[in-house]
């Protein structure tokens, strides 16, 4: 009888494939940047784990954003600037070191700025 099990905090999901401690069992997790398979045998011990990268769309506003940059400022190559609206601070600095990370940030907020102004003349005078 194959069972499974949703862990909510850990966003993990197990599935039983019989009595785990006969034949073992599989775990399956997502997290923002994978979906992660890991089979286990009899005893608990990791069998095999398989790793599959999760590349999620960019939203009609990042696309914009990259394309506003690439024609007005172009310091940095459409790949970097990808991985910067992609990943956290600290994994962008770890791939691209700290030459794009400042004027990227920038270039952000002056776009996020342009956005509150067009929305709302007033923007500015909050």
């Amino acid at each position: 009888m194959i069972k499974s099990n949703y862990h909510m905090v850990m966003d993990t999901h197990i599935i039983d494939i019989g009595h785990a401690q006969e034949y073992g069992y599989v775990c399956v997790s997502v997290s923002n940047n994978d979906f992660t398979i890991n089979v286990y045998g009899q005893n608990g011990n990791l069998v095999t784990q398989d790793v599959h990268p999760i590349k999620r769309n960019l939203t009609v506003e990042e696309i914009a954003f990259m394309d506003a940059y690439q024609r007005n400022v172009a310091d940095a190559h459409p790949n970097i600037v990808e991985d910067f609206l992609r990943m956290d601070g600290d994994e962008f600095r770890e791939k691209h070191g700290c030459e794009y990370g400042t004027g990227l940030a920038d270039a952000r907020g002056v776009w996020h700025d342009a956005l509150g102004f067009a929305k709302d003349p007033a923007y500015f005078a909050k």
